[in-house]
């Protein structure tokens, strides 16, 4: 049972705390007499957007990166995390179970069904990693873990980063050996849901400058959680994961760099989190007679070779990973007696019980091959330029069944052999010490290999069964321009494209004279974006606005037959043409005060407004485009002073927030308006750090998510964890 007047007074308390710090930094520097002078502190972002290290400044579309340092004062772990630091975004967590997160951007990529590609493009270390229908949407720990820089493109991104990124791509770059110096680090840590974390890393120069070797760990066993399941003595949200990687870098001679990593992740959490409000009176405590399970077996095998020269680079990239992943959860969301349940099973005809229990499984294998060759360069005469190929093949087996629904239990078989190359180039020139503009292009050929089986396992009828190979040509291209008022300030221009593939329905039946579409067509997207960017008073602002316009042509959607029962189908649909304008501007500050304390501010603000434009379906026309918020916000305070000539003590606030748009592609449900607070606050010297971390400060209790057929999940409350870190430098 919560305790608003509780919850409040301890909420008001704890910032009050964080923001305490803050204020003693004032009287500090009061007592030292003069009012102190202000300097400018924000240090310089590198990205590779364009595929070669530059300044975010400097990159002509928006980005976002949160580099090694903002991963640590934020707290920044996964998706979910970084969804919070920007803006534009939509992160979707659909029951709780991360097998089936996904992160949306400016729009692109709300088709979420089994056999339909994410719309926004994944990358680790540069390589596109996505794939396969069971935990191949998202980003895991075996690439979110031991990060030192997260880039969010946002916008078309065809040209240089592929397939799928269509609302724009994400590329987590993981920490590289050091060549120079041995060090070790240990992290401990404990959570309020008696949970513990060990987790460390060791880095040792074999060869000084030439040969080192990198090991790294983490492991997390929570052994509660929020949502307990009383029949089972359970908790619904308990989990156990464990990272392991190892690295190497090796100098090759004065031009060739050699980096090898390999990583095993391991994921077993209990799942479903989803509840029916008409027969769940508390979902933090909620009998289910079926334990909800889901697991996730990740290798990555990742090698690079890097060649510098005087006239640029030669990188080629390899990367390998294999994927098991299992779910089982309680279908009926209840116990056997209770009568709804029973309801929801759908418990009538031949071979049903009374009463019955009905289940539903998942299970998929999935393995990708990727391979990258990349060479770029610059000459004296301001020419910019970059040619390349890449190439992956992927095959991904998934099986779902469902079982105790008497006739109306199935099983579903999918698999899907994908096949894809391209070739790309991009060159860009200064025309003037002024003004730079470019253009970039791709072309890709890619071929699917679908075969789907439906059968109602009881009386052993196929009720849906489809073999077929489908391949797409396509063309991606983006041209820009900058031109730079002056050395800190710039404008720029920029029109790209995008373009997802289409793919076969893993249930195409016609039923009562309603047409399923066996197979959807691809997506395509172009943008056009005009942006400002500048650091102003000595690089202690920075502040960046764009406005953009995307056209999406043949705009994939999720859809259903309106049936129910045996008879009700979901689908993928071209549901017609789309667009989506907005706007986003970002303001970053920092100023260094004479008692060392140094104060950080970040904010972030975005509108966006998408609507159907043209469908022949004349009832959707003038919808709004489903789970695109109207307004997002993103804030981040962070603030650190020295108590010490050793000692500093610091805190870090992160708040999110959406208002407006909706949930579902018929704008029936509207999308959850959550204001969120994370805090963290702690004390460190050069060899270690303290630090206490609050997840939803103010105990927010905005639904996650709502569903048609009173289906529910909801947010998670108040929690905290401790961590202690050793350093070896």
């Amino acid at each position: 049972m919560k305790h608003p007047a509780l919850t409040n007074r301890i909420s008001q308390l704890l910032l009050a705390a964080g923001l305490g710090i803050v204020g003693l930094s004032g009287v500090q520097a009061q007592q030292q007499g003069e009012q102190e002078e202000l300097a400018g502190v924000l240090e310089e972002v590198l990205v590779t957007a364009r595929k070669r290290e530059e300044s975010v400044q400097i990159v002509p579309l928006s980005v976002n990166a949160i580099d090694e340092e903002m991963v640590d004062k934020f707290q920044v772990s996964d998706l979910g995390d970084l969804s919070d630091m920007i803006v534009g975004a939509q992160f979707i967590d659909t029951n709780g179970n991360p097998l089936s997160n996904e992160i949306i951007i400016r729009g692109g990529g709300i088709a979420r069904n089994l056999n339909v590609d994410a719309g926004t493009g994944l990358y680790a270390n540069g390589i596109q990693i996505q794939g396969g229908n069971l935990g191949g949407n998202s980003l895991w720990g075996v690439d979110t873990f031991d990060v030192q820089r997260w880039e969010v493109l946002k916008g078309p991104q065809g040209a240089l980063y592929g397939r799928n990124a269509l609302g724009g791509a994400i590329n987590v770059v993981s920490r590289r050996p050091v060549l120079a110096r041995n060090y070790a680090e240990l992290e401990l840590g404990y959570t309020d849901n008696d949970g513990y974390v060990v987790g460390g890393a060791l880095n040792w120069a074999a060869v000084q400058d030439t040969l080192a070797f990198r090991f790294s760990g983490r492991k997390l066993d929570q052994r509660e959680g929020f949502y307990y399941n009383p029949y089972l003595n359970v908790y619904s949200d308990a989990r156990d994961e464990e990272n392991v990687r190892f690295q190497a870098r090796w100098a090759l001679g004065e031009a060739w760099t050699m980096d090898f990593q390999y990583d095993q992740y391991d994921l077993a959490r209990e799942g479903n989190t989803n509840y029916y409000v008409t027969s769940v009176e508390d979902p933090f405590n909620w009998p289910q007679d079926d334990k909800n399970r889901s697991s996730k077996d990740e290798d990555s095998t990742y090698l690079a070779l890097s060649g510098e020269y005087s006239w640029g680079q030669i990188d080629l990239i390899y990367n390998n990973r294999a994927r098991d992943a299992e779910r089982f959860w309680d279908l009926d969301g209840g116990v056997a007696e209770d009568p709804a349940s029973q309801q929801r099973c759908i418990a009538r005809g031949p071979g049903s019980k009374d009463p019955q229990r009905c289940t539903q499984s998942q299970s998929g294998e999935f393995e990708r091959d990727t391979f990258e060759a990349r060479a770029l360069g610059s000459t004296a005469n301001g020419l910019n330029w970059i040619v390349g190929a890449d190439w992956f093949s992927s095959t991904d087996i998934y099986y779902q069944d469902q079982v105790g629904r008497g006739v109306n239990s199935y099983t579903i078989d999918i698999s899907n052999d994908v096949d894809s190359s391209s070739i790309f180039g991009g060159a860009d020139y200064d025309f003037s010490p002024n003004f730079n503009a470019g253009a970039e292009v791709r072309v890709t050929t890619e071929k699917k290999d679908m075969k789907s089986l439906a059968v109602l396992t009881l009386i052993g009828l196929t009720v849906y069964e489809m073999d077929t190979k489908e391949d797409w040509d396509y063309t991606t291209w983006t041209v820009y321009g900058t031109y730079a008022l002056a050395s800190d300030k710039r404008v720029y221009g920029r029109v790209g494209t995008g373009f997802r593939t289409g793919g076969l329905n893993v249930d195409g039946r016609d039923i009562e004279g309603i047409v399923v579409p066996d197979f959807y067509d691809e997506e395509k997207a172009i943008s056009y974006e005009l942006g400002f960017k500048s650091e102003l008073f000595d690089n202690a602002l920075v502040f960046n606005s764009s406005i953009f316009f995307v056209d999406y042509n043949d705009f994939l959607t999720n859809a259903n037959n309106g049936l129910t029962g045996i008879d009700r189908v979901g689908y993928v649909t071209n549901i017609g043409d789309a667009e989506l304008k907005g706007i986003e501007t970002e303001l970053q500050w920092s100023r260094e005060f004479d008692n060392g304390g140094v104060l950080g501010l970040y904010g972030g603000l975005a509108w966006m407004d998408g609507e159907i434009v043209a469908s022949e379906d004349p009832e959707v026309v003038g919808l709004a485009v489903s789970r695109v918020p109207e307004w997002t916000f993103a804030g981040r305070l962070s603030y650190e002073v020295p108590v010490t000539d050793r000692t500093d003590v610091f805190t870090s606030f992160r708040l999110s927030s959406q208002r407006g748009g909706y949930q579902t592609y018929d704008n029936t449900v509207e999308l959850s308006e959550p204001t969120l607070v994370n805090w963290r606050i702690g004390v460190k010297q050069p060899s270690w750090d303290l630090a206490l971390v609050v997840t939803n400060l103010t105990d927010e209790d905005e639904l996650v998510r709502q569903l048609r057929n009173g289906q529910e999940m909801a947010r998670l409350p108040r929690s905290w964890f401790v961590t202690f870190r050793w350093f070896s430098r």
